[in-house]
């Protein structure tokens, strides 16, 4: 699920999980475990260490969160980066119609515009800002197992902190990351990037494409 806000503007599936995931926490009083997909917004872990609630970082695909929620039982919310989301005392898989639902009782329930509920999030926890791009790359296992192997020390102008290698290779970033993944049906190399100014992103992404093409 993903919405728009009051001006017409975007508000895509990171910004929509925080927006119901600080309502059920704050306005609903609920608390529980939170799983997330490996390329869910960081802003998740953020607020998770705000509300002092687990997060399970789990690889991308629900079937992952789907197990999470039935194996431990005290799952408040589960997301992926498709928009895909799941909520407790309902069915252990993604509902669309539930979470806008919430989203419209969320809206309906404020006296701020849904603009100003996302600002406020990036006011208390960072601006975030996020795309997903899909090449078409025959090598794409190539070039994630040549990451695996040898990861990159600076990527695109920037010190690389560290390599999570959960699902594809993500290179982090002292404000955002970058995460290369491997279609397993399809030649299609998935980028995905977040960052703190919206610029970034597409440079990352950009640099991203040229090295998947070019090989270094």
């Amino acid at each position: 699920i993903s919405a728009m806000d009051e001006k017409g503007g975007f508000i895509d599936a990171h910004r929509t999980f925080a927006l119901i995931f600080r309502y059920l926490v704050e306005e609903r009083g609920m608390r529980g475990a939170v799983v997330t997909s490996f390329n869910l917004t960081d802003m998740a872990r953020d607020m998770c260490e705000d509300y002092g609630l687990p997060q399970i970082v789990v690889p991308i695909g629900f079937k992952h969160h789907c197990e999470q929620i039935l194996k431990r039982g005290d799952v408040l919310i589960a997301a992926e980066e498709s928009g895909s989301i799941a909520i407790r005392g309902h069915i252990p898989e993604r509902d669309g119609v539930l979470c806008s639902l919430l989203l419209t009782e969320i809206a309906a329930s404020s006296d701020k515009p849904m603009s100003s509920l996302v600002g406020s999030l990036f006011e208390r926890y960072g601006p975030r800002f996020y795309r997903r791009r899909d090449i078409h790359v025959p090598e794409r296992l190539e070039v994630v197992e040549r990451l695996k192997e040898d990861p990159p020390e600076r990527f695109g102008g920037r010190s690389v902190e560290s390599v999570e290698t959960l699902d594809g290779v993500k290179l982090r970033f002292a404000r955002g990351w970058l995460l290369f993944r491997a279609s397993g049906t399809e030649p299609i190399l998935r980028l995905y990037c977040e960052m703190e100014r919206e610029g970034d992103v597409f440079e990352l992404l950009g640099e991203a494409e040229r090295f998947a093409r070019e090989g270094n």
